[in-house]
C-alpha cells in the first residue's frame, strides 16, 4: 500500500517591531560628540533638552497595536504553509508607520529589506530609518549639531519547516543606541533593547543590510 500523502499545514506569524522614548533618566544623559562636551553652553542645553524630552515622551508600549504610541513601527505579516518538509509562503507583506510629536505626523520611515526564498527556507531581514519632524529637528540642533538625523532597528530571521508545521525563528535584532526597541511575534513581546543615554542622539550610526 501506498504512504499516504503529507498533510499541509499552515501557519501565520506577525513580526511587530516598534521604537519608542521611555522616559529619559536625568541622572545620566551621557556627554555630547567633541568638543561638545568642552562647551559649558552645550552641555546645558543638552540638560535642558532632557528635561523636556522626559517631560513629553513617556512611551513605553507592550502590545503590537497602530497606534503611534511609538517614534516608529513594522510589522512582517507571514502566511507559510509546510507539505512534509516542503515550505510554501503565500504571503509575505512588509508595512510601516510613524508616530507623532506635539500632534504633528513624523515622516515616514525608510530602509531595506530583503524577503526571499533561499532553498527550503524563507529568509527575511529588513532595517528602517526615521527622522523626527521638522520642529524636532530644530530643537535638537539648537542643542549641537547633527551628522545623521535617522533614529533605526534592524529584524531579520527564517520560517522553516519543522516536523512538517511552519516554524519561526529570530536571528537578527538590532538597533540604534536611542530610543528603546521591542519585538513581538504574534503579540508576545519577545525582546527589549533598552534605552541609552539620550546624548547618542548626536553620535548615531547608520544601518545596513
Amino acid at each position: 500500500m501506498a504512504a499516504a500523502a503529507p498533510a499541509k499545514v499552515a501557519g501565520e506569524f506577525n513580526v511587530t517591531v516598534k521604537s519608542f522614548i521611555k522616559p529619559v533618566d536625568l541622572t545620566n544623559i551621557g556627554l555630547l560628540p567633541f568638543p561638545g562636551f568642552l562647551d559649558a553652553l552645550a552641555t546645558a542645553k543638552l540638560a535642558a533638552f532632557a528635561v523636556v524630552t522626559k517631560a513629553t515622551f513617556r512611551e513605553n508600549p507592550w502590545h503590537t497595536r497602530k497606534d503611534e504610541g511609538y517614534r516608529f513601527y513594522s510589522n512582517l505579516r507571514i502566511n507559510a504553509e509546510c507539505t512534509g518538509a516542503n515550505l510554501r509562503i503565500t504571503r509575505g507583506i512588509l508595512t510601516a508607520d510613524s508616530g507623532k510629536d506635539a500632534g504633528q505626523k513624523a515622516d515616514a520611515p525608510i530602509g531595506h529589506k530583503e524577503l526571499k526564498m533561499v532553498g527550503n527556507e524563507y529568509r527575511f531581514k529588513w532595517y528602517l530609518r526615521a527622522k523626527p519632524t521638522a520642529a524636532a529637528q530644530a530643537a535638537l540642533l539648537a542643542v549641537w549639531p547633527r551628522t545623521n538625523p535617522y533614529i533605526w532597528h534592524k529584524m531579520g530571521g527564517k520560517v522553516i519547516c519543522n516536523n512538517g508545521r511552519p516554524k519561526l525563528i529570530t536571528n537578527l535584532f538590532e538597533g540604534s543606541k536611542f530610543p528603546t526597541h521591542r519585538y513581538w511575534i504574534n503579540d508576545v513581546a519577545k525582546h527589549t533593547k533598552n534605552q541609552g543615554q539620550i546624548a547618542e542622539l548626536w553620535k548615531l550610526d547608520r544601518p545596513s543590510l
